[in-house]
C-alpha cells in the first residue's frame, strides 16, 4: 500500500489508515490526519485544505501549522 496512502489534507503527511487516531468523514469522504491539532484545523476551515493542494513529503509546513509539528517532523 506504500505510495498510496491517503495524505493528511493540512500538511501532508502520509497517513496510514490502520495506525490512524484522528480522522473525520466530510462532505461524504473520510479524511486522515496525523495528529489532533491538524483534525481541528481541518474542521475550523475544511473548504480552505481541500481547495488548496496537500503538501509533498519533505516539504515545509506553513509558519501556521509548522510549530504544531514538531513531534513528527523527522518523519516528513
Amino acid at each position: 500500500m506504500e505510495g498510496n496512502l491517503p495524505r493528511d489534507p493540512v500538511c501532508g503527511l502520509e497517513i496510514h489508515p490502520d495506525d490512524v487516531d484522528s480522522w473525520v468523514e466530510y462532505g461524504g469522504t473520510q479524511y486522515f490526519f496525523c495528529c489532533p491539532e491538524c483534525r481541528r484545523a481541518f474542521e475550523e476551515s475544511p473548504e480552505e485544505y481541500l481547495a488548496r493542494e496537500a503538501p509533498k513529503p519533505g516539504e515545509k509546513h506553513s509558519e501556521e501549522t509548522g510549530t504544531r509539528h514538531t513531534r513528527h517532523q523527522a518523519r516528513i
